[in-house]
C-alpha cells in the first residue's frame, strides 16, 4: 500500500548509505562522506534554486570506488510559475557545482526529473 512505500521511501532517504572516499595528502589519513550526507547537500541546492522542491536523490555507480563513473538522478517539484527546461537545468548545474566543489565523485550526468509543479504565493514572493 502507499503508507508502506512512504516509509520504504523515508527509510531510504535518511540511512547513512554507502561511505563515498575523500582525497587526503596524507596516505595515513581516511576520510569519506556517507550518502545520506550528499543527499542533505543536494536538498539544500534545491532551497538555493527558486521554486525548486527536491525528492529523491539517487547515486547510480559505485561510489565506494574513485574515479569511477557516477550518475546522479534528482527528482523535483517546480514553481508553476517557473519554466520548467530554466529550473531543471539550474538545478542540474547547480547539483554538478555542489558535487565538484564537496567531493571527488566523477560524476557523468545529472538527471532531473520533474514529477510535480506546486504552488506559488505571488502576494509574499514565498512558497506555500
Amino acid at each position: 500500500n502507499w503508507m508502506e512505500q512512504l516509509m520504504a521511501t523515508i527509510h531510504d532517504e535518511v540511512r547513512a548509505g554507502r561511505s563515498v572516499p575523500l582525497h587526503h595528502p596524507d596516505p595515513r589519513v581516511t576520510l569519506t562522506v556517507t550518502e545520506g550526507a550528499l543527499r542533505a547537500l543536494i536538498r539544500s541546492i534545491g532551497d538555493d534554486v527558486p521554486g525548486t522542491i527536491i525528492g529523491k536523490c539517487q547515486f547510480d555507480g559505485d561510489v565506494e570506488t574513485p574515479g569511477a563513473p557516477i550518475d546522479i538522478t534528482v527528482t523535483a517539484s517546480i514553481a508553476w510559475k517557473y519554466p520548467i527546461p530554466e529550473a531543471a537545468r539550474e538545478l542540474r548545474d547547480a547539483v554538478r557545482e555542489a558535487l565538484t566543489t564537496h567531493t571527488h565523485l566523477n560524476v557523468m550526468s545529472v538527471n532531473v526529473t520533474v514529477e510535480d509543479l506546486h504552488g506559488y504565493n505571488t502576494t509574499t514572493q514565498e512558497m506555500p
